[in-house]
């Protein structure tokens, strides 16, 4: 019979793929006997919908803590958030023959069809994108109408890109897989990193090369032959890193690339996401050579605990919210463009942290609140943070 540890490992598992018949018998045993065990696998269901429903900004922030309430209050008010949006994990709630997900339309909820959901996205050419057990991409109808099949055999891992009249995604062994305004394209070049993020710029996209021991951040560009290579970073980013293209100096010029980079393997031995690497370094690269343009280097012991930055409006500034870890924890950690250095990412403001290592915070922002799950795999309360932005002091 599974223990607990093995039991945390199958609740992933079981959101990835299929789960075998041995194992959800397995799994469900368990699950009779051991409350925190179901406590856990609770929130991590709930999580990714939480996550995947949020609009990433907000007007300020305060990383001081304010309130924790329980995650049952929260899901209402993420429901008015956006007019279209898709509950991923939560649909199943609702599930009932082919009737598989939910979509909120003008504050109602109608059903999708859909089947064998993992993942849902909120975009694709009719408004939702699902990636099933097997690798399969469909586009949803919110009208109620049949699953439109897009592409197969892709990584359940790595998140859909949907921008710019562009579909991408990876197939489980690193292969691009592209839908340029409805033409597929031939693959990119290289082996993309696994469960790395894509993303989708008006004439390029960015992915993480697999580039022998390291990953770098590559720009692919469309040819008559399909995808090349534009440009690689000198600078190693993290194996699963998600870039993101944000305005830190407000140019408006539409911004360029910030990524989780200088990965390392000893400093901070937890490998809550499911690895044991964790990135030192943030970086602000530019979108077309990937160059560096800014970074915020952190000192032993501390790491970025995360995998993609988040952009936060503060003070009339964009900046990027993420979670440090150290010998107290995980702790939020707000940084923005330095006004008196010009190639440095400054520390402007930092949370209380948890209190002792190996304790992780999940945050999520929108334009008006900005809340984190603490320890989500044990204690799985939910904290409201608000703005106080204040000298910050800090030993990394």
């Amino acid at each position: 019979m599974l223990n607990c540890i093995g039991m945390t490992e199958m609740c992933s598992q079981e959101m990835d793929r299929d789960l075998r018949v041995h194992e959800r018998t397995s799994l469900r045993v368990h699950l009779l006997m051991c409350s925190g065990c179901n406590h856990f696998r609770r929130q991590m269901q709930t999580m990714p919908s939480i996550q995947m429903a949020f609009c990433e900004r907000r007007n300020g922030l305060d990383l001081r803590r304010a309130r924790r309430q329980p995650m049952r209050h929260v899901v209402p008010r993420l429901l008015s958030r956006r007019t279209t949006f898709a509950l991923g994990v939560s649909a199943g709630l609702f599930a009932s023959g082919s009737l598989r997900a939910i979509a909120a339309q003008g504050g109602s909820l109608a059903p999708v069809r859909a089947g064998g959901i993992q993942r849902i996205d909120a975009d694709g050419p009719n408004g939702l994108l699902d990636l099933d057990g097997s690798g399969a991409l469909w586009a949803l109808s919110e009208s109620g109408g049949a699953p439109l099949g897009i592409a197969r055999a892709l990584d359940g891992q790595t998140l859909v890109a949907a921008a710019e009249g562009r579909i991408a995604s990876c197939t489980r062994n690193g292969a691009l897989r592209a839908l340029d305004r409805g033409k597929a394209n031939v693959p990119g070049p290289g082996v993309l990193a696994p469960h790395a993020g894509l993303l989708n710029l008006l004439l390029a996209l960015l992915g993480v090369l697999q580039d022998g021991p390291v990953c770098r951040l590559v720009r692919m560009e469309p040819g008559r032959r399909g995808w090349h290579e534009a440009a690689r970073s000198e600078a190693a980013v993290l194996p699963d890193a998600r870039p993101l293209q944000v305005d830190l100096e407000a140019r408006g010029d539409g911004g360029h690339l910030a990524v989780f980079g200088g990965p390392d393997h000893s400093r901070y031995r937890y490998g809550v996401l499911d690895d044991g690497i964790e990135a030192t370094r943030l970086l602000w690269l530019k979108r077309h050579e990937l160059g560096m343009l800014r970074e915020h280097v952190l000192t032993a012991p501390c790491v970025f605990e995360d995998i993609a930055p988040r952009p936060l409006r503060f003070d009339g500034r964009i900046g990027l919210l993420t979670v440090r870890s150290g010998p107290g924890g995980a702790q939020l950690a707000l940084l923005a463009a330095d006004r008196h250095k010009p190639a440095r990412i400054a520390l402007v403001a930092l949370g209380e942290d948890l209190g002792s290592p190996r304790r992780w915070m999940a945050p999520t922002t929108d334009d008006r609140q900005l809340m984190a799950v603490h320890t989500f795999h044990v204690g799985s309360d939910l904290f409201a943070y608000t703005v106080n932005i204040t000298p910050t002091h800090s030993p990394c």
